[in-house]
């Protein structure tokens, strides 16, 4: 990384998450997609840990999976990341109004 970067990432837990400036770990933290905006990133660590922490005990022996609450804030992820890990058939429980959503993801039922 050199000055100017555009990254985004975690922290550990009161690591200065609200400071102008903080050192993070790199291990913790990666360049920014150009076509993302920095809002976007900010919203992607915890919701894509949580739904790689979920999948991946997972992915050897099963490619189904349902996902209640689909349509919220980490259920959206987790169709996401369960499409790209090769799950090949993914439910996701939503309600009505939120079907064709679950769908643009990559859900292949939606109930």
């Amino acid at each position: 990384f050199k000055e100017g970067d555009e990254v985004f990432g975690s922290m550990p837990p009161f690591g200065g998450t609200l400071s102008e400036y903080i050192v993070a770990p790199l291990h913790q933290i990666c360049h920014k997609p150009s076509k993302m905006s920095f809002v976007e990133a900010a919203a992607i660590p915890l919701v894509g840990l949580t739904a790689l922490q979920a999948l991946q005990p997972h992915e050897d022996n099963c490619k189904s999976i349902a996902i209640v609450g689909a349509s919220g804030g980490t259920g959206h992820v987790v169709i996401q990341v369960a499409k790209s890990m090769g799950f090949t058939t993914i439910i996701a429980i939503a309600s009505q109004r939120n079907h064709e959503f679950c769908k643009l993801l990559g859900a292949t039922d939606v109930i």
